[in-house]
């Protein structure tokens, strides 16, 4: 395929790549002015067409990707230069890098093979056998006036290293009849043999890469375009005695031919330039016989797959009846959603379309919101094993109520298991939380909606905003160098406006770091030393209004540390108030059971996680809530 420039290349493979998620031909708005009468080429653009290579299979879907337009030269100029927002919306979608290197390298299974032009010289013949390919097309003419000038090498080259090849034509149907390009075509190398190593002659009609020949489709109707295929193809069967292939995309047919259903006769060569499957077909045809999947590699000039066993490919080359296709089983990757982003995720999956409330989606990643529906359907060539439809529901009210336990799986998703009168869960964020150390759900700027505090151990300290529309903020990192401490969040004093953070360093001294506005965090002031091999929550104990720390010590004992309101430790001895916890993991549960209720969530050594609720100064009876919480990290 021909190419412009390296910017050209980048566009072109970030955006096909972008196409390949939907397995779908993307219909670009004609902006075309109402069609003329058709042009003839002019002497100078024969000149043309002969100084640079002309066209060749696919050069109108790459420009369209690159640059919006299928035309070359002076067009690609105007085009590059259209207002992005005049352009469909999945042009617009920004895909990742890694896309680029994906497109160049994947091919899908199955057998393998190429086409090429003058734009790609004398090929490595032997290379590209060696890389797969089994079978070749090659460009041999265009129009009435132009000829490959690497035809003989391409075409015999093919042959000798053992691949089925044929030769295509590039038509431009408004400047002569279908007759004369069918004779011209055959004249010089589109001719065909039953030996069963000639593929089909191919008729390539597709987008007008020239702007002195009009439109997209010439400034030819549907019913011209239609006939002068027809006589084409009518040509082409009575010189070589076979009905000729057609190189097309699914766009191009719909918007030039009315999405014509008149050549099933004729096997479809079409272009669909992804990496999922080879999308809609035009109306003619039931599945494909070969799909060009790439214009930017693994082999030369536009890559290639057959439909079909080696064995169907002899047959086909042969004229003989090569069976359809066996539908290839493909079973959709489930998507995924982030309830904090409020956003879900299409995969990117072979064979199979998504559409998202009726609307096919390209893989990626999507604003949600309402309720989201999730269909799986096979494309062609495929059929669709397991699941195939989701629903998502995104809330407009905050995600996390005061009181609601939060909890990190194996998997590293996030999940809100409510208050204690909630049964269920609900997830928050499909992955991305395993390195945390501690979560805690706290209002920590006092607006009225619960954030979540993310302690990591990398040793970053994180804040996510609740918003009131069900959504959380980007995590904020408000501290660094906590890895090694033991933290609780509370506030510390009774005058507090902005929760704070109470935490135990390596050296067992207790210190406090006072919420700035809820913002950050200020410099830390030392409440207290001697807590090595202390673990430690926050309730108010005895409900007075001041918060307590409740100290489990290395024996099982927890111990009551009470406060004063002011930040500072009670002078009184430390009263043992419970014992036995050796092998519980302990977190505070502020308002879980209740408003105004506190307590404790312990996860015993057996997984079985039990709630301690508190009265003024005494244990309620604990309330066992399942088992299979070891793996799980719960909120503090």
């Amino acid at each position: 395929m021909k190419k412009t420039n390296l910017a050209s290349k980048v566009a072109t493979l970030t955006l096909t790549a972008i196409i390949s998620v939907t397995g779908q031909q993307v219909a670009v708005a004609n902006t075309d002015p109402a069609p003329d009468a058709p042009k003839t080429a002019s002497p100078e653009l024969i000149a043309k067409i002969n100084q640079t290579g002309g066209a060749d299979m696919g050069q109108g879907l790459e420009r369209i990707i690159a640059n919006g337009s299928p035309k070359s030269d002076s067009a690609i100029t105007e085009a590059a230069q259209t207002p992005e927002s005049s352009l469909p919306d999945l042009f617009r979608i920004q895909s990742e890098p890694m896309l680029t290197t994906q497109a160049a390298t994947w091919r899908p299974p199955g057998i393998q093979g190429l086409d090429v032009s003058s734009h790609q010289g004398n090929v490595n013949w032997q290379g590209q056998w060696d890389m797969g390919a089994k079978f070749a097309y090659v460009k041999a003419t265009e129009s009435t006036s132009y000829k490959n000038p690497n035809f003989g090498q391409q075409y015999a080259g093919s042959y000798n290293v053992g691949m089925v090849r044929g030769a295509y034509h590039f038509a431009i149907p408004s400047v002569s009849s279908a007759q004369v390009q069918a004779d011209y075509f055959i004249n010089n190398g589109g001719g065909w043999s039953a030996d069963g190593r000639t593929l089909p002659p191919l008729l390539d009609i597709e987008y007008n890469p020239y702007p002195e020949l009009g439109n997209t489709c010439y400034n030819m109707s549907a019913a011209q375009m239609v006939t002068w295929v027809k006589d084409f193809s009518n040509r082409v069967k009575v010189r070589t005695g076979r009905v000729p292939a057609i190189y097309t995309t699914t766009d191009w047919w719909s918007r030039c031919t009315g999405n014509s259903a008149a050549f099933a006769e004729n096997p479809l060569h079409i272009a669909s330039y992804n990496t999922v499957g080879a999308g809609t077909l035009p109306a003619s045809w039931k599945y494909y016989s070969i799909w060009q999947y790439s214009s930017q590699g693994p082999f030369a000039g536009d890559s290639n797959q057959w439909n079909g066993t080696a064995a169907g490919l002899t047959a086909f080359a042969r004229n003989g009846t090569a069976p359809a296709p066996k539908p290839v089983v493909a079973t959709a990757t489930a998507p995924s959603s982030n309830p904090m982003a409020k956003t879900y995720t299409i995969p990117a999956k072979t064979g199979v379309r998504y559409t998202v409330n009726g609307t096919v989606k390209a893989a990626g990643t999507y604003a949600g919101s309402g309720t989201v529906s999730i269909k799986a359907s096979a494309l062609p060539g495929y059929t669709l094993s397991g699941a195939a439809s989701w629903t998502f529901t995104f809330q407009n009210t905050p995600l996390i109520a005061n009181g609601d336990m939060i909890a990190i799986d194996a998997n590293g998703a996030l999940w809100n298991y409510g208050t204690k009168a909630v049964a269920g869960r609900k997830l928050l964020a499909p992955s991305g939380w395993a390195p945390a150390k501690e979560v805690f759900v706290t209002d920590w700027n006092s607006d009225g909606v619960q954030d979540v505090i993310a302690q990591w151990n990398s040793g970053n300290m994180s804040f996510y905003k609740g918003n009131t529309n069900g959504s959380f903020a980007s995590g904020k990192v408000i501290g660094t160098g906590w890895g090694s401490y033991t933290v609780s969040i509370t506030k510390w004093k009774k005058a507090d406006k902005y929760p704070s953070i109470v935490a135990r360093d390596t050296t067992g001294t207790l210190w406090n770091y006072t919420n700035l506005y809820g913002t950050g965090i200020q410099p830390r002031v030392k409440i207290g030393t001697g807590w090595n091999g202390l673990d430690f929550n926050a309730i108010d104990w005895d409900k007075d209004g001041n918060v307590d720390l409740l100290a489990k010590n290395s024996s099982g004992s927890v111990l009551l540390y009470r406060t004063d309101g002011t930040g500072k430790f009670k002078s009184e001895s430390r009263k043992v108030i419970g014992g036995g916890w050796g092998s519980y993991r302990m977190q505070s549960a502020v308002n879980y059971n209740g408003a105004g209720s506190q307590g404790i969530l312990a996860t015993g050594a057996d997984g079985q996680l039990f709630y301690y609720g508190t009265g003024a100064g005494v244990w309620q009876s604990r309330i066992s809530e399942g088992f299979g919480w070891t793996p799980m990290k719960i909120s503090g």
